[in-house]
């Protein structure tokens, strides 16, 4: 947790960001805005600037869980981000909806033609 900690996002310190924010297209637990992206983990939002990230991919982790009647396999969409400072972020889009997946992922392309996409 005290990574994320300096990616914090906190409403009213930045008017450009609250901007973004309130204007971002969310899908799932991601926030796509013109400069930032956010994401949401537990009860707090988290923010990194675009031009911060050097690359981004689509993972699906699958999560392989045993309930009462047998085991069940979770499919956790979600979006790797590489810092052009070396850090890496996994940001959680959903439990199974590799719909909102697919679409976040195609609109950051669109919006962010900048960025290197795929896993290298």
């Amino acid at each position: 947790m005290g990574e994320l900690k300096k990616y914090l996002y906190a409403r009213g310190v930045d008017e450009e960001l609250d901007q973004d924010f309130k204007q971002g297209i969310s899908k799932g637990q991601v926030k796509l805005g013109e400069s930032a992206i956010f994401w949401k983990k537990g009860l707090r939002w988290y923010v990194v600037k675009t031009d911060q990230v050097e690359r981004a991919y689509r993972r699906v982790e699958e999560v392989n869980s045993r309930v009462c009647c047998g085991s069940v396999c979770f499919h956790v969409q979600k979006l790797e981000l590489l810092l052009k400072d070396g850090a890496k972020l996994s940001l959680q889009i959903s439990e199974g909806d590799a719909k909102a997946a697919e679409t976040l992922y195609k609109l950051m392309r669109e919006k962010h033609p900048q960025l290197q996409y795929g896993k290298v």
